[in-house]
């Protein structure tokens, strides 16, 4: 029997997806990359002396593209803390295409989801920059209490690496 995912239904879905199309890039670009997931504080991604934590954006809304012009996506990261430099060296940001669709098939024995995409892209910041941007912007973020960063477009593009 297969069943269609509807997009509400893919959150936990596109988490475990990001983590494995990171995994899937860096061997293809001649690493050795352990998967270890994100259930659990620090890295999803070990390879070599790369601790990679895959991260998903998320598009901005109407009003956020407003206030923030060139502003596409954002990332979830409560009142923007650092991350741990011992824990973390690298970030992967996924940015899944809007049309991205998904199915499960199960028989009790094996279960499968697919998800098929046409384009997905992947940004890679070293840890200790990307906690500089969080840093800019952190007093106002606790203050507000802000659980997302939205990144500047040009500044993505600057770290697209596939």
């Amino acid at each position: 029997m297969t069943i269609h995912i509807e997009p509400s239904a893919f959150g936990p879905v596109r988490a475990v997806a990001a983590e494995h199309v990171v995994a899937h890039w860096l061997n293809e670009q001649g690493g050795n990359p352990t998967l270890h997931g994100g259930r659990r504080r620090g890295h999803d991604i070990v390879d070599d002396d790369q601790l990679v934590d895959a991260k998903l954006l998320v598009p901005a809304s109407k009003s956020e593209k407003t206030r923030y012009p060139g502003c596409t996506y954002k990332l979830r990261r409560d009142r923007w803390r650092p991350f741990d430099p011992t824990r973390i060296t690298h970030i992967m940001l996924v940015e899944f295409p809007w049309d991205w669709t998904g199915q499960s098939s199960t028989s009790f024995v094996e279960t499968t989801i697919t998800i098929r995409h046409e384009d997905v892209r992947l940004y890679l910041i070293e840890v200790a920059e990307f906690n500089a941007t969080l840093d800019e912007g952190r007093e106002e973020a606790e203050n507000e209490k802000w659980a997302f960063i939205i990144l500047d477009d040009d500044w993505l593009k600057q770290h697209r690496v596939h």
